[in-house]
């Protein structure tokens, strides 16, 4: 039996019994494309992440684990708003090494994202947005000595050049692989920005 609560607010208040499934009904308010669905490992002393990994305010052994085999932003607070500083919680995402989904929504970014070997990067299409929000993210999406990775079908915003003139954020390139081999990078839309290639493998 699965029960359902609202957000993850509540699942960090709700200590739960050996196997016990949950599910989040969102991340912030129910429907907001951040559900998820976790069961409870006792003995877990895992880090929280925000995301895939909650622990139980007060309680230090016994974790909530999702369940899913791949990950939304949502599902770790990004709003994908086009205001908020959604950097922290993109990168929680992919540092758990799972395929990453990048739901409809303008994600802004203000460091570099580094992805995994063997993981996935993917969107909806142009609708889903990563955008830089500041100067010199010249790896905005970063593949370096990295094997089997695939990013595609979504768009990356430099903020930057248009035409031949720089009106907003600088020195961002869209994706830079760095010594890498078995990249695959299809269905990308690349604006204000650049692409670069770098190692006799990439």
């Amino acid at each position: 039996m699965i029960t359902k609560i609202t957000n993850i607010a509540q699942l960090r208040t709700r200590k739960g019994t050996t196997n016990a499934l949950v599910e989040t009904l969102g991340y912030y308010t129910a429907s907001d494309e951040g559900g998820n669905t976790y069961q409870w490992n006792a003995s877990s002393t895992l880090s929280d992440n925000g995301g895939s990994v909650i622990a139980v305010t007060g309680v230090a052994t016994g974790r909530w684990i999702s369940t899913l085999s791949t990950v939304n932003l949502k599902q770790f607070g990004a709003k994908g708003d086009g205001t908020t500083n959604d950097t922290a919680a993109v990168a929680a995402a992919i540092a758990t090494t799972k395929p990453v989904f990048i739901p409809t929504g303008t994600y802004i970014l203000t460091s570099n994202l580094v992805l995994n070997s063997n993981q996935q990067l993917y969107g909806e299409g142009t609708g889903s947005v990563l955008k830089a929000g500041a100067d010199g993210l010249r790896d905005l999406v970063g593949i370096n000595g990295k094997t089997n990775v695939t990013v595609s079908n979504f768009k990356i915003d430099g903020g930057g050049q248009t035409t031949n003139v720089f009106t907003g954020f600088k020195y961002c390139f869209g994706v830079t692989v760095y010594n890498s081999s078995n990249i695959t990078i299809e269905n990308l839309t690349i604006d204000k920005c650049g692409i670069a290639r770098s190692g006799s493998n990439a």
